[in-house]
């Protein structure tokens, strides 16, 4: 009886910790989203491709007369 009590105590414990994982991760990705929305902006007026857009989007010009207009 008290393996099967001990196992379930651990069974417990393992999901608890899985849980605790799963809050850490969360709030990781939300600060790195967050992170992210600050500097993207910037990453658009310097003409650097992020990652959310598409392919086929159109990039911004990074030409002289095209950067004063900004």
């Amino acid at each position: 009886m008290e393996l099967k009590e001990n196992h379930s105590a651990m069974m417990k414990q393992d999901e608890a910790e899985e849980q605790q994982r799963l809050k850490k991760e969360r709030n990781a990705d939300a600060a790195a989203a967050a992170a992210f929305a600050k500097v993207e902006p910037m990453l658009k007026v310097s003409g650097i491709k992020t990652s959310s857009k598409s392919e086929t989007a159109e990039t911004p010009a990074t030409t002289p007369a095209a950067v004063a207009d900004v």
